[in-house]
């Protein structure tokens, strides 16, 4: 295939023959029926070229307001009718997917009280429209603080579940979680003390080794077009971090298990000459002449001409 991957071309050589005296001879095309040619080219492909794929966008970082979202652009390559993870490098004919871009879940609001309790003020940051102080009137300037009264003083606190009993990796170190809840109410968390907020993450870690796993690329195409070649694949040591297949030193993985990388291969026999049995002689006495029939075949037995002449 003219494409290591993706859609390529394949073409083949077609040639008309005819029998001359029992043997087969290459002839002009008008010696065979045009519509009867066979294709010289198709369409093939060995597989699919790697790409990108992009994970979800993650949440806002900001609840309200400018924030930021991101996301994991990874190279993944086709392995036996599965996708997996692929040095970035395989990727090159593509364009990387963004994996950073701003948000906005909605306006933050103007107005904030400063205490979470009882009375105190709203303060908003209140500017001239042209940056300019001076070119707006100092009489017609809006308020930036008011009063405010966030209700009485009540004793609210939080309640916390106990922690995940797996951690989030199967192997090194990973993170436990927990749930947080203000007796408040889910919508009133701001009514307990934010400084005395329990975490909700912790670390955790797993007593399982983090080793790796031997990934094989598919095999290379036969080095000989007929007879006795060799072929090749790729063998690459991948281990799991944080969930995701990564690329890793052979010392990961076990050496023994190691899958083979080079093996022998035939796509066909190569052409060969065919003789038949030889004549009777052309005189009963004294010295005459014996033929016999001989043609080049393929491996399937077909006429080729990829016989040497020295050979025949």
């Amino acid at each position: 295939c003219s494409e290591p991957c993706g859609h390529g071309k394949q073409s083949r050589q077609a040639v008309c023959v005819r029998r001359v005296r029992n043997e087969y001879v290459m002839a002009a095309d008008s010696y065979c029926v045009t519509s009867e040619r066979p294709l010289t080219q198709q369409s093939c492909m060995l597989t699919q070229c790697p790409r990108w794929y992009a994970g979800e966008w993650s949440p806002c970082s900001e609840p309200c307001g400018h924030g930021k979202q991101s996301r994991q652009a990874v190279c993944v390559r086709r392995v036996r009718n599965e996708y997996v993870m692929a040095a970035d490098s395989y990727c090159v004919t593509s364009e990387r997917p963004l994996t950073q871009q701003s948000c906005m879940l909605t306006q933050c609001p103007r107005w904030y009280c400063s205490s979470t309790c009882g009375p105190g003020y709203k303060s908003r940051t209140v500017r001239c429209s042209s940056q300019q102080e001076d070119d707006c009137a100092p009489h017609e300037k809006p308020p930036n603080q008011v009063p405010c009264d966030s209700g009485p003083c009540q004793s609210f606190t939080w309640l916390a579940t106990e922690w995940s009993e797996q951690c989030s990796e199967e192997c090194g170190t990973g993170l436990q979680t927990r749930q947080v809840h203000c007796t408040a109410g889910p919508d009133k968390e701001h009514l307990c003390d934010v400084q005395a907020r329990p975490v909700t993450l912790r670390p955790c870690s797993s007593d399982k080794d983090c080793g790796g796993k031997w990934f094989t690329g598919p095999w290379s195409q036969c080095s000989e077009p007929c007879g006795h070649g060799k072929q090749s694949r790729q063998a690459v040591c991948v281990r799991r971090v944080r969930n995701e297949y990564v690329m890793a030193a052979d010392s990961y993985c076990v050496t023994s298990e190691r899958p083979l990388t080079q093996q022998s291969c035939m796509l066909t026999q190569c052409p060969r000459w065919y003789a038949g049995e030889w004549s009777p002689c052309s005189m009963p006495c004294d010295t005459g002449v014996q033929k016999r029939e001989v043609q080049c075949l393929d491996g399937e037995e077909q006429p080729s001409q990829g016989c040497t002449e020295q050979t025949k």
